[in-house]
C-alpha cells in the first residue's frame, strides 16, 4: 500500500482521484491548496504526489520546487 498526497483544489477532481486511489487500496491524504500540500508532503512523507498545476497561492510548478528543495 502506498502512501498518496493529492493537492487538488476542486473537490470533485479530488475526489475522483481518492475513490480511485482507495480502490487500489491505498492511503490517501488530499491538500486543496500549495502551501497545505507543502506542509502535508513533509509531514507524511508519501510514495507518490499527485499536484494540479493550477493551484491557489502557489501553482503546481511552485509547489513541486517547493517540495524538491
Amino acid at each position: 500500500m502506498a502512501r498518496v498526497l493529492v493537492i487538488e483544489d476542486d473537490p470533485v477532481n479530488a475526489q475522483i482521484l481518492v475513490d480511485l486511489m482507495t480502490a487500489q487500496g491505498h492511503d490517501v491524504s488530499v491538500a486543496g491548496t500549495g502551501p497545505t500540500g507543502i506542509a502535508e508532503f513533509r509531514a507524511r512523507r508519501p510514495d507518490l504526489v499527485m499536484i494540479d498545476v493550477q493551484l491557489p497561492e502557489q501553482n503546481g510548478f511552485e509547489v513541486l520546487a517547493a517540495i524538491r528543495e
